[in-house]
């Protein structure tokens, strides 16, 4: 029977570009679309100071996610030369997911969460430490070649976790049960999905061999510290507003950020499937190659950023009024800046992703120590001060500086390079 799912799953290996593009859309639109219509059925079954509440559930879990992941993903999937094995992935991702564990309930108690919070937070946690686990598999099939396998995995356990939320939250108007369910979702999915292929291209075998843990950790410390400080500058306008506004003004904004949540999320869905090919062009000197194809990411992150600012000018307000059902008529322009910071977000991964394939990822850190900084500094004061609109103004400097300083980075690398040759 294992042989039969195992056949099922990996089909033919004809076509597999056509099915790649397909699988990596579907999961692209799936991904994104979890939260928007979670937060939309929150909004329309408990109201929006519910829908605040899970809001900053997600935007905890989300941060916490970076532990979770460690920024492994990148690493292994560029990992052409076999540096370490799945087996030192897998128990590095054992141990990354415990750790997020713990930093949820650490989290947790320090905010002093009333009970009710504290479960759904966790329960997030979980959700979120599962997404982390499944992704060591996809970036040993995205290594061997069948990123499609890895996109469609993640379609799959998205949509279970997706609809379990949201069958639990309308029956039971709970979001309690229904972030357990949302937990339970994504655990099911995963173990009627990777159990039955991980054996086709590796042996699942947990081995604790710290010398080469440890190393791993090391070549990947400057990548989590970065990612970490990164999910915390996309989080910042939120954690101030949990702070200094209402729990209906942060589902207002929940809202307004979607749409630019989205353009990063494509962004990613867009070079992810480059990144073995990136490394490679790379190693081998292509630097035409290379060139070539991040040149296209930026097309391609640019022309979405402008699409989507075509179609939010006049349809953006009316569209989300009527799809969650609240007043946001005269934040159009709170819309259009945060879209155009999505629009920043999703540019900065392209120099992001080139400055981890040249192994320069400790530079990383430079970057965004600097808008981390700013962060601190500037959010909580532009929240206080002019509310939903400083926090989508100051998130807009925030990237666009984010942008420049990576961009600045990635070409001095570059130049570097073409010197030595």
């Amino acid at each position: 029977m294992k042989d039969r799912a195992r056949a099922i799953i990996l089909g033919s290996e004809t076509n597999i570009g056509r099915k790649t593009y397909f699988w990596t859309v579907a999961s692209g639109i799936m991904y994104s679309g979890s939260s928007v219509i979670m937060l939309w059925a929150v909004t329309h079954l408990l109201g929006p100071s519910e829908a605040g509440v899970f809001s900053i559930a997600l935007a905890i879990s989300q941060q916490l996610l970076t532990v979770g992941f460690f920024c492994m993903r990148t690493y292994q999937a560029s990992d052409v030369d076999d540096k370490f094995s799945f087996s030192n992935y897998l128990t590095s991702r054992v141990i990354t997911c415990a750790i997020l564990l713990i930093a949820g309930v650490v989290w947790v108690i320090a905010g002093d969460f009333y009970t009710e919070k504290a479960v759904i937070v966790l329960m997030f946690c979980l959700y979120k430490a599962m997404e982390a686990f499944a992704d060591v598999f996809e970036g040993l099939y995205q290594k061997h070649g069948r990123f499609d396998i890895a996109v469609k995995g993640h379609f799959l356990r998205f949509f279970c976790s997706t609809l379990a939320f949201l069958v639990s939250l309308y029956f039971s108007r709970n979001l309690v049960q229904a972030s357990f369910f949302l937990a339970a979702g994504i655990i099911l999915a995963f173990l009627l999905y990777d159990p039955f292929v991980v054996g086709y291209f590796d042996k699942f075998k947990i081995k604790f061999d710290w010398g080469k843990l440890l190393l791993l950790f090391l070549a990947c410390l400057p990548l989590f510290a970065s990612s970490f400080l990164s999910a915390y500058i996309n989080n910042s306008a939120k954690y101030a507003i949990d702070s200094y506004l209402s729990s209906d003004i942060q589902t207002y904004f929940n809202i307004l950020f979607m749409p630019a949540f989205v353009i990063n999320l494509f962004g990613g869905f867009i070079i992810k499937p480059q990144l073995t090919a990136l490394a490679l062009r790379y190693r081998d000197g292509n630097m035409k190659g290379f060139f070539s194809v991040l040149k296209r990411q930026v097309f391609y992150v640019t022309l979405i950023t402008l699409g989507c600012l075509v179609v939010a000018y006049f349809l953006g307000i009316p569209v989300l009024n009527w799809f969650y059902g609240v007043d946001l008529d005269g934040y159009r322009p709170v819309l259009l800046i945060l879209l155009i910071a999505g629009g920043f977000s999703a540019l900065y991964n392209v120099f992001y992703y080139a400055i981890t394939i040249m192994r320069h990822q400790y530079s990383l850190l430079i970057g965004y120590g600097i808008i981390t900084l700013c962060a601190l500094l500037a959010m909580p004061m532009a929240v206080k001060s002019f509310g939903i609109y400083g926090a989508s103004i100051c998130y807009l400097i925030l990237m666009i500086l984010q942008t420049v300083i990576f961009a600045v980075i990635a070409f001095v690398y570059v130049r570097r390079l073409k010197q030595e040759k």
